[in-house]
């Protein structure tokens, strides 16, 4: 194809998308209930629940989104040589364009994950030029409204967050620790390998009893230990295939746990109905029971995690699709029970960009005096001297009676905020 078809081609997926299409019904029974306002403070918010799902960047969902910085962005930054940051150099001499992942006429929907490893993204990061060298030409490949309507009608109905950022370059285990514990371990001191690669025991699912006893856990506080004991409510709601995405099952304070311990049902506990025989079940059906157990019966905690199963994560090789419809079984939910939803905070957010490219580079703070100065605190922000991060940007909206129809929000965000 043609520089200049591929041009008529990148200008006409950087067009606004329509949306005169009717929301979805349940999109439009959440919008009709009014926010608890009693105070007219955060303390009218009593519940807060936090969704992460895998490995995609903000452009290679929301690039084609109207009102945000995607590929329409009249900032973007322009690569060393000059030219557009959206035109990534190929290393042979050639450039790659953003291009449609059309899944009605092929497997996109399916790709394979691409290079996400700390020093993959990392190298990115230096002039933000390199992502197709390092990570083949599907790293420019993207979604519309026509491949992920849900998504978008969510972000059209309330708010989604296009200056929000992975905590590091690099793989989810890292990304995940951060907004279980605000760190990935380099802020409390531990400088080991978990602050930049996955490291777990092993065991991806939630049975304990398959938890290693050779692997050494993490033993810093985590936010469920700081929620304890500040006297707030907190819940992980998981079947028995949680993919690894529960990191608190690293940590020793979470670890050979008594099943009749708050440690063990808050932290550790499989949802009724999933056994290890139906762990693959990709429905997430236990899941959504449980949860909508507690939200009809008055046990929905301050603050809980939804943690789907592998086939409900969008970690490629999962189509988007599936995990669409986990959030629209939740959000379902929610307005069954309009009482709890006028109370209720969702926030639904990725761990990390695996490798699909975004045209925004993350801001790092300078660790050297000579390369800038600020006020900005760098304590834990290095590996070995070398910058973690942040990382490239991420999808996150936040769906609430207080968040509706707001467009795109763009302060930076940080995971550890969560």
């Amino acid at each position: 194809m043609s520089d200049i078809a591929n041009r008529r081609q990148f200008l006409k997926f950087s067009a606004a998308a329509a949306i005169g299409a009717a929301l979805p019904e349940n999109l439009k029974r959440a919008l009709a209930v009014a926010p608890n306002r009693v105070t007219g403070t955060i303390q009218d918010v009593e519940h807060v629940v936090i969704l992460m799902q895998e490995n995609r960047s903000f452009d290679h969902y929301f690039g084609c989104l109207q009102g945000v910085r995607g590929y329409g962005d009249p900032r973007a930054e322009k690569l060393p040589d000059g030219s557009s940051v959206f035109a990534q150099p190929d290393g042979k001499g050639g450039h790659v364009m953003p291009f449609l992942f059309n899944t009605a006429h092929t497997s996109s929907a399916c790709i394979a994950s691409l290079d996400h490893s700390w020093k993959g993204t990392q190298t990115a990061w230096n002039e933000w030029d390199t992502w197709v060298p390092h990570k083949t030409a599907m790293t420019m490949g993207h979604f519309t409204r026509t491949e992920i309507p849900y998504y978008y009608a969510l972000a059209d109905a309330f708010t989604v967050c296009d200056a929000y950022h992975a905590s590091i370059f690099g793989p989810t285990n890292p990304n995940r620790l951060f907004l279980f514990t605000g760190t990935n371990g380099l802020a409390v001191g531990n400088d080991g390998v978990q602050a930049i690669r996955n490291v777990d025991d092993g065991n991806w699912s939630a049975g304990m009893a398959h938890d290693r006893a050779d692997f050494t856990p993490f033993r810093w506080a985590t936010y469920p230990e700081k929620l304890q004991a500040a006297g707030i409510s907190w819940r992980v709601y998981q079947e028995y295939d949680n993919f690894g995405d529960n990191p608190l099952a690293s940590f020793a304070q979470f670890c050979n746990l008594d099943p009749r311990s708050w440690e063990y049902q808050r932290a550790r506990m499989i949802v009724p109905g999933s056994t290890a025989s139906g762990m693959h079940d990709t429905e997430g059906r236990y899941l959504v029971a449980a949860f909508e157990d507690d939200v009809a019966h008055g046990r929905l905690p301050q603050v809980s995690w939804i943690v789907p199963p592998a086939a409900l994560s969008e970690h490629p090789n999962a189509p988007p699709g599936y995990g669409e419809h986990l959030i629209s079984q939740l959000m379902d939910v929610f307005v069954r029970h309009p009482d709890v939803w006028a109370k209720t905070v969702f926030i639904l957010n990725y761990d990390e960009n695996d490798g699909f490219f975004d045209h925004v580079p993350p801001p790092v703070p300078a660790l050297d005096p000579r390369h800038g100065g600020g006020t900005v605190v760098t304590d834990g922000e290095a590996y070995h001297t070398v910058p973690v991060g942040l990382g490239p940007r991420v999808p996150a909206i936040v769906v609430s009676p207080w968040t509706k129809g707001e467009g795109s929000k763009n302060p930076l965000v940080l995971r550890s905020a969560l």
